[in-house]
């Protein structure tokens, strides 16, 4: 972290022996970090650890304080592999995450839903929600609104249903915009 002047105030990391890598990096109004990313087999952030059980690559989201400490780890375990593309931190301090999750490989191909979610400053998982169709459909990008709306863009293919409304691509990839009413 460096200061508005450029002055080195702190530096940290995170991970362990085997690949693992950060994508989003976001700040709070507090100056809190938010930092989301993947790991595989055993990870370490800070005092806080993990490990996926299957030693597949796992999606995190980590919380670091002004002062350079981790002290929220939270990790996607499951019977499939998701990955966060995008996140954004409300005023409250919520998190809204997007990204995609695995649902069948058959090679070549392999199918995937986007998923969009909002979790409470402390972790807990408010609502999800999940989009697309047959074909490789993944969120990209997240915004929320002053009125707590939350868009979530991305791209699909086929045919996909986005909440109320089916969309069907008129080619290989097309771009969706998705707007969700925040759930409290």
């Amino acid at each position: 972290k460096l200061n508005s002047t450029g002055q080195f105030l702190w530096a940290t990391r995170a991970g362990g022996i085997d690949t693992d890598g950060a994508g989003q990096i976001r700040i709070d109004i507090f100056d809190n970090v938010y930092i989301a990313g993947w790991f595989t087999g055993k990870a370490e952030f800070g005092t806080l650890s993990t490990e996926s059980a299957d030693d597949k690559q796992r999606t995190y989201l980590a919380k670091i304080t002004q002062d350079g400490h981790f002290n929220r780890l939270i990790t996607a375990e499951g019977p499939t592999e998701w990955l966060i593309t995008d996140m954004a931190i409300d005023r409250d301090g919520n998190s809204f995450l997007v990204g995609s999750m695995v649902l069948t490989i058959n090679p070549p191909n392999v199918d995937t839903n986007a998923i969009a979610l909002k979790l409470s400053p402390d972790g807990k998982n408010l609502w999800q929600k999940y989009a697309g169709g047959n074909g490789r459909d993944i969120g990209t990008a997240i915004g929320i609104d002053g009125k707590g709306a939350v868009y979530v863009g991305g791209s699909f293919q086929g045919d996909g249903r986005f909440g109320q409304t089916d969309l069907t691509s008129n080619g290989s990839d097309n771009i969706f915009i998705w707007k969700l009413k925040d759930i409290p």
